[in-house]
């Protein structure tokens, strides 16, 4: 049996310290394993786990899996993660023109708000030595940027030479989905949140804090 994550629904969690503890409602009786970015971080039967916290932005797969698959690594089949960073990977190299020092990328400040050229987000230089080889080579580089809110992002990736002068850019756009903003806590009650992928619901409740 693959890993399923159709048959979990009902997905709570809440933070303690270093921990989070997730909650989660099943159609299968189990074993369940619970993936972090892509890494097995849990597997068992219960229908709660904790769990040290991951960072704000990781990705968590919680899923079933067949009699004795508990600890089989699923990571190559887990479900597409919806993208909330952009990467940007193109060639450049001395065919462009032997005075190429580097690329600026430009981005937007909201989504669909238009590029803002006035700093870019990124400075990547072209060549360790400083300079550009004579052999009119070509390499490939890639960019990834921070964290984005759920919306179509542009981007421009423009050269430049010795003396700073940009030459003709390469701009795209990418569809980014950002997960659902974390809860802060009110009132001294620790918030937490159910999120149903598939009707993308989210279900507010709350906890007691601790102590």
């Amino acid at each position: 049996m693959p890993f399923d994550t159709s048959v979990i629904s009902e997905v709570s969690y809440a933070f303690f310290g270093a921990s989070v503890k997730l909650t989660w409602a099943s159609t299968s009786a189990g074993p369940f394993q619970i993936y972090v970015e892509g890494v097995l971080q849990w597997h068992g039967v219960a229908f709660t786990a904790t769990i040290p916290r991951p960072p704000d932005d990781a990705w968590v797969d919680i899923g079933a899996v067949g009699p004795g698959e508990d600890v089989t690594d699923f990571s190559a089949s887990l479900p597409h993660r919806p993208r909330n960073r952009a990467e940007l990977t193109w060639t450049g190299g001395s065919f462009e023109a032997l005075d190429l020092m580097g690329f600026r990328i430009y981005g937007e400040t909201t989504a669909g708000g238009g590029i803002d050229y006035t700093t870019p987000l990124a400075d990547i230089q072209a060549f360790a030595e400083g300079f550009a080889p004579a052999d009119m080579s070509s390499s490939t580089f890639t960019w990834t940027s921070d964290p984005y809110k759920t919306g179509s992002w542009s981007f421009e990736i423009k050269p430049y030479d010795v003396v700073g002068n940009e030459g003709d850019g390469s701009t795209l756009t990418v569809n980014l989905v950002s997960a659902p903003a974390e809860v802060p806590l009110v009132n001294g009650s620790r918030l937490t949140r159910s999120y149903t992928q598939s009707t993308k619901k989210l279900t507010i409740g709350w906890t007691a804090s601790q102590g």
